[in-house]
């Protein structure tokens, strides 16, 4: 759970310049390699030189490493006084090589302390510095600029995958065969695996043998599948199966009946290569009976068991809420009202999948993007206003929190690093918006289970940045939470938390 960037001018780089390829960044750190440039008695303008040499000869790594010295003299305070503009010079020479890396995102949290230092005051700045600021943050906004506009066309050509969690009687099967039979021209690849009961209409599928895959075509152009064996095996023979046919996807439903928790399925989307590169996770949709929901999730169980339908709710981003037509006004509201404690972010969809004359809203169920970092805080704004001790539910709660004030990089590091291991399976979902020092941009991140991911991405709306972010776990201690993330403050004495649970943490 590292959020990859950040100014920090001592700590930090050593693993970022592994993953970005600057084999030799520790061997000019530590000595193995000789600076090309020496000043006698000026061992800052050695190591400065030194990467600006390098830099200029394309060896990024040995770069990084020089100016990582230079700026190391000088917090040592030893030597002579270091005039503002050659710090930023130290900056300056990671963020330039960073660009011709292609990589500007973590280029700009090294330009970020360079264009700081220049706020203070640029009186005495040599010209060719200023100008070379400029030019870098103007590389900087290009190079954004089209590797977003090409991270969205890498997206865009991905298969949607919705993981579909539901009960016995919940209506799934009824779901899956109408979006089997009607004509709503999507080109949908429906697949049941191993942990499902079988649940597709035996008149709609060719009966095969256990051990096999069968992968038959509908007469809508949809696919029917039942995969046995190895999950990404079979996600890759469907994929080959609807390209050997001359044919595209549109979507992928995987039923996964029978595991209130769909997370092994939903990390192999982060885990597996060949699943990265070829299938995204778009959602995870949770069909619930609305008649039975509240006994449901008020059922008692055992201390050493979880409740699972607080846990499929939990792990959702959709909810589709079945036999609707079965309850009256009042018990929807409480039922909505329930859910809305319990997974603030999940959307929800009353259906009555018996209405045959009302189609399936295909395109509310597919392709929604709820895994999107641009929606990672798509929930109702009012969340934060209901304050609540959930004495109905004391096991799985979710838990939103607002934070004023910047936040330190690093810290926020060890602090997700501790929320993982204190809770590996019991966080179930982390979504939010950070205002982190140093990245001009909204940091947005979005976990399931251990499974993190993250990036800068858009600006902020307005001068207010306000973090805000959401946990939704089982047996978790928001009192441990909220003094974890205190600590992650920039300026820890002025940093205020504001949560659904407690009021204001000061």
């Amino acid at each position: 759970a590292d959020l990859g960037c950040g100014p920090s001018a001592l700590s930090g780089h050593s693993k970022s310049g592994d993953v970005l390829g600057l084999t030799n960044e520790k061997k000019a750190l530590t000595g193995e390699i000789e600076p090309p440039v020496k000043v006698r008695g000026d061992p800052f303008s050695t190591y400065l030189q030194s990467a600006e040499h390098m830099l200029a000869n394309g060896k990024f790594g040995e770069a990084w490493g020089f100016s990582t010295r230079a700026l190391m003299v000088h917090s040592s305070g030893q030597g002579r006084r270091v005039r503002p503009w050659e710090r930023a010079l130290c900056y300056l020479v990671r963020a330039e090589a960073l660009l011709d890396m292609d990589a500007p995102r973590r280029a700009l949290a090294e330009l970020h302390p360079a264009k700081e230092l220049l706020e203070h005051g640029r009186d005495g700045w040599p010209t060719e510095v200023l100008e070379r600021i400029e030019k870098a943050d103007a590389r900087y906004r290009a190079r954004q600029g089209h590797n977003d506009e090409r991270r969205r066309m890498e997206e865009d050509a991905k298969v949607p995958v919705t993981v579909i969690t539901g009960f016995l009687g919940s209506g799934k099967t009824t779901l899956l065969n109408r979006i089997l039979r009607e004509q709503h021209g999507k080109r949908i690849a429906v697949i049941e695996n191993e942990f499902g009961e079988v649940g597709i209409d035996s008149h709609l599928v060719e009966q095969a043998e256990r051990t096999t895959e069968t992968i038959v075509e509908m007469n809508n152009g949809c696919i029917c599948c039942t995969l046995r064996g190895d999950f990404i095996e079979g996600m890759q023979k469907v994929l080959k199966d609807v390209r050997d046919r001359g044919s595209r996807l549109d979507g992928v439903l995987i039923e996964t009946t029978g595991m209130a928790d769909p997370s092994p399925i939903a990390s192999t989307f982060f885990l597996d290569k060949f699943m990265r590169e070829n299938y995204r996770l778009d959602s995870i949709l949770g069909v619930c009976d609305t008649k039975h929901l509240l006994a449901q999730l008020e059922a008692q169980r055992d201390k050493s068991c979880v409740n699972e339908a607080s846990e499929q709710v939990a792990f959702s981003d959709r909810l589709l809420l079945t036999k609707t037509d079965l309850c009256t006004e009042d018990e929807i509201a409480s039922v909505l009202q329930r859910l809305k404690h319990v997974n603030p972010f999940a959307k929800v969809l009353p259906m009555n999948l018996k209405d045959l004359e009302t189609p399936i809203p295909v395109e509310e169920l597919c392709d929604v993007r709820a895994f999107s970092l641009d929606r990672a805080l798509e929930f109702d704004s009012t969340f934060l206003d209901n304050q609540d001790d959930h004495t109905h539910d004391p096991a799985i709660k979710a838990f939103g929190v607002k934070l004023r004030g910047a936040l330190n990089q690093d810290r926020l590091n060890y602090f997700f690093g501790e929320v993982l291991k204190r809770y590996p399976k019991e966080m179930y979902r982390m979504k939010g918006i950070l205002d982190v020092s140093g990245i001009e941009e909204r940091y947005i991140f979005h976990a399931v289970n251990c499974h993190f991911g993250g990036m800068p991405q858009g600006a902020w709306p307005s001068e207010s940045r306000e973090s805000r972010a959401v946990f939704i776990g089982r047996g978790i201690d928001h009192e441990w939470l909220v003094s974890r993330l205190r600590l992650c403050f920039e300026k820890p004495q002025v940093g205020t938390i504001e949560s659904n649970l407690k009021p204001v943490h000061g």
